[in-house]
């Protein structure tokens, strides 16, 4: 058990993030479903939803190791902005994340081709972070959410550096 004036480690900063990560995957489930009109959207194959929870739970672990350390430095209110502009971080690197797993799994032969990451990068990236964050402004789900991950970050980190 670790007491409260311990500082918090990277173990403890990873299994933060990989749970901030399921949230993100509920999330995005959740403007899957709005978007289709489905309470469960049909994900298709199993390759689909390993690769939701690979990119969400490396994208938060990622953020959250990132913000760890400079976000109880500040007043309580910088949560916003730093939610705000870690949405679309996050959300880039979520996409480049899903596309890569895309990329690995998608091919049929095992042997995918740096050609095909290239195209699929210049065709696919744009259209799914600008879809993405318009999905995002129009559900709302997304912004409380990054906002609320900051905010409990900085709590815990606050904790602990007390």
């Amino acid at each position: 058990m670790r007491s409260p004036d311990q500082p918090v480690g990277f173990a403890r900063l990873c299994g933060l993030g990989a749970a901030y990560g399921l949230s993100w995957s509920a999330a995005y489930l959740v403007i899957l479903g709005v978007a289709t009109g489905e309470l469960m959207p049909p994900l298709g194959n199993p390759y689909e939803i390993l690769c939701l929870a690979v990119s969400t739970v490396l994208t938060c672990v990622t953020m959250t190791l990132l913000t760890a350390r400079w976000l109880p430095r500040f007043r309580t209110w910088i949560v916003v902005p730093v939610g705000l502009i870690g949405l679309p971080m996050g959300l880039a690197l979520w996409t480049t994340l899903s596309l890569f797993q895309l990329w690995i799994f998608g091919d049929p032969s095992g042997r995918p081709d740096w050609g095909d990451l290239v195209e699929m990068f210049t065709r696919l990236f744009p259209g799914m972070i600008v879809w993405m964050l318009m999905l995002s402004v129009m559900t709302i789900v997304p912004i409380p959410l990054a906002v609320l991950n900051c905010w409990d970050l900085r709590r815990r980190m606050m904790q602990a550096s007390a």
